[in-house]
This record gives C-alpha cells, sequence and structure tokens, in this order.
C-alpha cells in the first residue's frame, strides 16, 4: 500500500509541475500577443491547466500525508 501512495504522490507532482509549466507559457506567451481571440484561447487554456493543477496538488497532498502515515 505505501508503494502505491508513493506512486500517487509522485503523479501529483508531475502534474502539478507540468499545469504550472502551461501557465508560465501562456503568460510569457500572452505578454507579445495582440490577437484578441488568440489571448483568449490562451487563457481558456491557462484556466484548463490550473484545474488540473488542482487535481494534481490533491493528488501530491493525499499521496504524501497517506504514505507518511
Amino acid at each position: 500500500m505505501y508503494q502505491w501512495l508513493v506512486v500517487v504522490h509522485l503523479v501529483g507532482l508531475v502534474v502539478f509541475a507540468v499545469c504550472h509549466g502551461v501557465s508560465v507559457f501562456v503568460a510569457f506567451r500572452i505578454r507579445g500577443s495582440r490577437d484578441r481571440s488568440l489571448v483568449l484561447e490562451l487563457l481558456a487554456l491557462s484556466q484548463r491547466a490550473n484545474q488540473f493543477a488542482y487535481l494534481g496538488l490533491l493528488l501530491l497532498i493525499v499521496g504524501g500525508i497517506g504514505a507518511g502515515a
């Protein structure tokens, strides 16, 4: 059981990090963009990535507390 909780923790870490990477990419990409439709698409992408980041954070917390206990 311990090994599965560690795997859940690590998967959560990867998901959380990748989703934050997407948000950083969007932040740098928006700075140079003047096209309204592109900005709206990038913001939608960032919002979706943040939703998945919260899922990754949940996995990170559950796996970490479970493995620690």
